[in-house]
């Protein structure tokens, strides 16, 4: 394997830290991880033109950087190892929009996206139920549907109808329904494959195939710089959402013999909880990027342009334990030419940050990459 290819990337997932997404500028691109000896590190990657990353402790933030309503709620509620998961993160992001930090269009769609999980939720609840009444539950039960499962009484007959399991996976039927709700919520962010109920990765999942599509067909008129920037991005987000659907098509499996998986329900959530979380980090990141392009859908060109330049700096890179040998060959020379574009200044001029800010940060290690 290339050494320098190691060097270049982050070995894990933790090690590169979680996306926040604040919303001042000097912490737009901000990610938080935990060290080996436990301490809470904030890294600023690219400000005032910086091809490093800044690191600085996580909870001096506060004293350093004029954070917005948005930013402090959202940094609060940041407070144990758990909250330092793509999808716990998400979540108090969505708390905090809903709450109307971010202005009421955000708190719309985030309360709309909290609606719509919930429903997710529950609808994953009642297949799951079918599906166990019709591998394992009474016969005369076996003909009750997900539709069904809202009315108080077709649930209490599903309730003694899987009581039936108790001697075969040592759970009576309230004990199947309550661990099926457990399910429910732990797949939540994939969901299921048939009948398909999409949780919010498979929405980014659709949604990155969409970006790729348009900033292809967008590059076929740029000139060859420009184009070569957006063709990395492309190459980039595209291996990572491979990456994830891979993992993704993974968890169905344990939906086809529902009864082993229970009977194994400890290791079947340990193993289910694991491929969700490591989908959410091969995606980590790029939802905001999505987000910036999806803004500038009507801009002119040359805005266009400025935000290639600014996306191919912040690209999430993926770390070692997620590629294979020849993937990590790719990355490192993703890299390798991000630093050669930043040299060369194609991005445009670094974004503007507060002197005395600058002055603070200078202080502090920057990690190279």
């Amino acid at each position: 394997m290339n050494k320098e290819a190691k060097i270049s990337l982050p070995k894990t997932f933790l090690q590169r830290g979680v996306a926040v997404a604040f919303t001042t500028p000097a912490l737009k691109y901000a990610r938080l991880r935990i060290t080996a000896s436990g301490n809470w590190e904030a890294m600023l990657p690219g400000l005032s033109g910086s091809m490093g990353t800044y690191i600085l402790p996580w909870f001096s933030l506060p004293e350093m950087v004029s954070f917005s309503l948005h930013d402090r709620a959202l940094f609060d509620l940041v407070k144990t190892p758990a909250d330092i998961q793509p999808p716990q993160l998400r979540r108090h992001l969505l708390s905090v929009q809903a709450e109307g930090y971010d202005g009421p269009d955000r708190a719309l769609a985030a309360q709309d996206s909290l609606d719509r999980e919930e429903e997710a939720g529950r609808e994953i609840h009642y297949i799951l139920i079918e599906r166990a009444l019709k591998q394992f539950g009474s016969d005369s039960d076996r003909s009750i549907t997900a539709d069904q499962l809202s009315d108080p009484n077709v649930m209490a007959c599903a309730h003694q109808s899987l009581d039936v399991a108790k001697g075969q996976i040592g759970m009576i039927g309230e004990h199947v329904v309550a661990t099926l709700r457990d399910w429910s919520d732990v797949i939540l962010p994939i969901g299921l494959d048939q009948p398909q109920v999409n949780g919010y990765v498979m929405d980014q999942l659709q949604a990155i195939a969409a970006f790729t599509a348009e900033l292809q067909e967008w590059a076929s008129e740029e000139s060859s710089s420009t184009a070569a920037m957006a063709g990395q991005i492309s190459d980039a987000v595209s291996m990572s959402g491979r990456l994830a659907m891979e993992t993704a098509e993974k968890l169905h499996m344990p939906e086809q013999n529902i009864r082993a998986s229970l009977k194994n329900w400890p290791e079947t959530r340990k193993m289910i909880r694991h491929l969700v979380h490591w989908c959410c980090w091969l995606l980590d990141g790029w939802p905001r990027l999505l987000d910036q392009w999806q803004r500038e859908a009507e801009a002119p060109r040359f805005r266009q342009r400025e935000l290639v330049a600014h996306l191919i700096q912040n690209l999430p890179v993926l770390p070692q334990e997620a590629l294979s040998s020849n993937q990590m060959v790719l990355w490192a020379n993703y890299r390798k030419n991000q630093k050669n574009w930043a040299t060369l200044s194609l991005h445009g001029a670094p974004e503007e940050i507060d002197p005395d800010l600058q002055e603070m940060l200078d202080a502090f290690p920057v990690e190279e990459g």
